[in-house]
């Protein structure tokens, strides 16, 4: 009898711990996409109500599509929330990774899920990106040379691909300086198109909205000062030739104003104007360039290689963009080459 009740009493305390490290009712998937679509990027959230410390709360995966190991956790009245997120990169069906948790001591195991990736039929002016919301934050239109302009586009999107964005038929094109924080991600768009082109035009496709959503941009060269920190134009833009302009004016006025009046209040004036008209003129800062160096189109890892530099040369600096500095190579050529071929004077 002793032994029968000692049997019982194992098999009672193996199922009661089986049991235990496998349930799902202090941990639970509070959202499972029901479907996603390829390179789309999702989330996944696991919640619980028993357990408010997210920081007692250890999960464990092995994935390659997550995007972050660590999760976003939000704590609020209806329990603790940890959201994971992942991209569709397969073009079949995702299975997701098994969870092993860890909370107080206790451990819990969610089992892997499969989401069904689906295919969507492609509007022409697809951008490539999903998402559950995307905005231009700021646009830039400049002149890049006599035939072609410089779209520079700042990118904002919610639970989205930004990095794949990529329009059909432009000349050259770039997505840079990619963001991401869990579902926000931002990043730098440029792009080299025909002056007799007017619009660009580009479609997205909302995951919350199932639908495409488009966006038309006018190719107007603005000469807003305030976006001027955009503009990789070669030459001189129209603001600044303005401000000089007006230099030159006071320079005139207040000389004018002194040799009537004898008035030193017109004499400190034209000076001080004098001085800031010549810091216009004043020569660039001169760079060395490596034998055999890169000159890229657009001031981007990505972007295409207009020349190679035959000889070291020494040149003006005529603007600079994070690793890339902006030089003339040669006779009215004009690029970019990255700082690693600068070299000593």
């Amino acid at each position: 009898m002793n032994t029968t009740i000692k049997y019982f009493l194992t098999l009672f305390l193996f199922l009661f711990g089986a049991v235990h490290l496998y349930s799902n009712d202090d941990f639970y998937y509070s959202y499972i996409p029901k479907k996603v679509y390829q390179n789309e990027v999702f989330p996944l959230t696991i919640a619980t109500e028993k357990y408010k410390d997210p920081k007692k709360v250890s999960i464990a995966f092995d994935s390659e599509n997550t995007l972050f190991k660590e999760p976003s956790v939000e704590n609020n009245k209806n329990g603790l929330f940890f959201t994971f997120y992942f991209k569709a990169n397969e073009s079949q069906n995702i299975i997701t990774p098994s969870f092993e948790i860890t909370a107080n001591g206790d451990n819990f195991r969610l089992k892997p899920l499969k989401i069904t990736v689906n295919t969507l039929e492609l509007q022409k002016d697809f951008s490539g990106v999903y998402a559950s919301k995307f905005e231009i934050k700021n646009s830039q239109i400049s002149e890049y040379n006599e035939g072609d302009l410089l779209v520079s586009l700042s990118l904002e999107a919610f639970e989205a691909n930004l990095e794949d964005f990529h329009l059909a038929n432009i000349k050259e094109q770039s997505i840079e300086d990619i963001s991401r924080d869990f579902a926000n991600i931002e990043g730098e768009y440029f792009a080299i198109v025909p002056k007799s082109q007017k619009t660009l035009s580009f479609s997205y496709y909302n995951t919350l909205q199932e639908k495409f959503v488009s966006s038309v941009i006018a190719l107007e060269i603005k000469t807003d000062p305030t976006n001027e920190q955009l503009d990789i134009n070669p030459k001189d833009s129209s603001f600044d030739l303005l401000k000089k302009y007006l230099f030159m004016f006071l320079v005139i006025m207040f000389s004018v104003l002194y040799y009537f009046k004898r008035d030193k209040f017109y004499l400190f004036f034209g000076i001080l104007s004098m001085v800031i008209l010549g810091a216009f003129y004043m020569p660039k800062e001169r760079v060395c360039i490596k034998k055999g160096s890169n000159v890229y189109i657009l001031p981007t890892k990505t972007s295409t290689v207009s020349a190679t530099t035959t000889k070291k040369l020494k040149t003006m600096a005529l603007d600079s963009r994070g690793k890339y500095i902006k030089v003339e190579y040669d006779e009215g050529l004009i690029g970019w080459i990255g700082n690693e071929d600068v070299c000593e004077d």
